[in-house]
């Protein structure tokens, strides 16, 4: 059962760096989760494939998200990287940059 999820800033350089922490209960056990705050959740109906980028010099290709499982992205590039996604071998990759700090801008 969760209890909560905290959010807290990790840098204090960088503005945009920040860390999720769920707290959780299991069979008596407190369960802390450490994460970085953007996660990917694949809603298509092919694995999800990704990659990060750090100003296109550090790159690092994720795991495939499963239909319907969601991954956080490392935190290292969460704060400055881009993304780019591509369901599946038989696609190509997205042309257009997602920065990743300004996710954390949006509002819902």
């Amino acid at each position: 059962e969760k209890v909560g999820t905290y959010i807290t800033r990790v840098s204090p350089v960088d503005r945009n760096a920040w860390l999720a922490c769920e707290v959780s209960f299991r069979t008596g056990s407190k369960i802390l989760t450490v994460k970085s705050n953007i996660q990917i959740s694949n809603h298509t109906l092919m694995p999800l494939e990704s990659i990060a980028l750090v100003e296109y010099k550090d790159s690092v290709t994720l795991d495939p998200i499963p239909p319907g499982q969601a991954a956080s992205v490392p935190l290292a590039f969460a704060s400055t990287g881009t993304m780019q996604f591509r369901p599946g071998n038989d696609f190509r990759w997205n042309e257009g940059e997602l920065l990743l700090y300004k996710i954390h801008r949006l509002k819902r």
